[in-house]
């Protein structure tokens, strides 16, 4: 499969994460679409991330300046989700759904987008296994979580599912890096990934400093 230095990014939910990665994808120059199914949570989302990637320039975030921008206007709004993601090469889902309507989207995504595209998903604890219990082509799939802000904290966990076939995770991979990020690569997935492993027992021992009067 052919590397794609500016690969068209739809990302999908704004969020805070979702704002987030398309800030980072918009700061670099990338052909992207963003869309919500709230009307305005899109449109306050277009104008928020113009107004982040403006304060990313000189922060050593991958950023281009202004006058060379392909999207001065701030990153395409899709109308619908067909209209969002029929193009990209790379789909980020940032939506706060729980799993079943995560696994809805993500079919009714698989249904609509290009057969190479690849798909990530961000959020804390996700199972790509899971993720992908109604998908036909479950290798195009994988978990790449950022953390908040994510374009100030490059650190990404990547977790990859049994199915997930190398040349995704090689894409992701070599996009995330593009983006200044850096991938964190589980070999193998277990309950909660790491990074929610480590929060959890850091939350645990922060609680246990104030019973003990710390």
């Amino acid at each position: 499969m052919e590397f794609q230095t500016h690969p068209k990014v739809a990302v999908l939910g704004m969020s805070e994460t979702g704002r987030g990665w398309a800030t980072l994808v918009a700061a670099a120059g990338w052909p992207l679409t963003i869309y919500d199914p709230d009307a305005a949570v899109l449109q306050s989302g277009g104008e928020e991330i113009v107004d982040r990637k403006r304060h990313s320039l000189g922060t050593g975030i991958p950023a281009i300046p202004d006058e060379a921008d392909p999207l001065p206007g701030g990153p395409r709004q899709g109308r619908s989700l067909l209209n969002s993601v029929t193009d990209a090469d790379w789909i980020i889902d940032a939506t706060t759904s729980d799993l079943l309507h995560r696994q809805r989207l993500l079919e009714q995504v698989e249904g609509v987008a290009r057969m190479a595209a690849v798909v990530t998903c961000s959020g804390v604890g996700l199972s790509p296994t899971e993720l992908c219990a109604r998908l036909r082509r479950p290798g195009r799939l994988l978990v790449a979580h950022g953390f908040d802000p994510i374009e100030h904290i490059p650190a990404v966990e990547v977790v990859p599912g049994p199915l997930t076939d190398r040349a995704s995770l090689d894409l992701v991979r070599g996009w995330l890096r593009q983006l200044g990020r850096i991938p964190v690569v589980l070999r193998k997935e277990i309950p909660g990934n790491a990074s929610g492993r480590l929060t959890t027992a850091l939350w645990r021992e922060c609680i246990r400093l104030v019973l003990d009067g710390v």
